[in-house]
């Protein structure tokens, strides 16, 4: 688990291994000198500085390189993860405009549909009433609609069942009155 941990993050076991056993060395000759030191004698400080004084340099330039690939693979994992993340974000936008433009739609063709529901019932009536003022009595007026306009599709078939009637009335009468007035005359 280590290993795939140090692997994704572009470290390798060879460098953390050596940098370790370089600390331990290190940790061995510190222990060494420090036998020496005679907290008394000044002499014996100068020569256990002098004797440590720089080898600790190499285990501090590679901590430093491994520190720099730490960094920088860090640096690597961030940006991809933004780069996943603004993809992510981005899938996200286009499933909310689909989603958008797909109620839109909906709701067009809703819209539509109920228009025409209107439309077309009102278009009937209109066109019976123009056909009733040009003195068409003739025309036959359907509606199976319970709304407001299949009402005045109703009343228009009634208009023009009275017409009729009254019409036929007065079709009658006038062949009456002039059956009458030839036998007057």
């Amino acid at each position: 688990k280590d290993k795939d941990l140090k692997q994704k993050q572009g470290i390798d076991s060879a460098s953390i291994d050596e940098i370790t056993r370089h600390h331990a060395d290190l940790t061995a000759k510190y222990r060494d000198a420090l036998r020496g030191f005679n907290p008394v004698d000044p002499a014996s400080a100068r020569a256990v500085f002098k004797s440590i004084e720089g080898r600790d340099k190499q285990f501090l330039d590679e901590l430093g390189v491994l520190i720099s690939r730490l960094r920088e693979t860090m640096s690597n994992n961030l940006a991809e993860m933004n780069r996943q993340e603004e993809s992510q974000l981005q899938t996200i936008r286009m499933t909310l405009i689909i989603g958008l433009l797909f109620g839109i739609a909906i709701a067009a063709a809703l819209s539509t549909l109920i228009v025409r529901s209107i439309i077309q019932p009102l278009d009937q009536a209109v066109a019976a009433t123009e056909r009733l003022a040009e003195g068409d009595l003739t025309l036959k007026v359907e509606s199976d609609s319970n709304d407001e306009v299949g009402h005045l599709l109703l009343s228009i078939k009634h208009l023009v069942g009275k017409q009729a009637e009254i019409m036929s009335e007065v079709v009658d009468s006038t062949g009456a009155l002039l059956a009458a007035a030839e036998a007057v005359s």
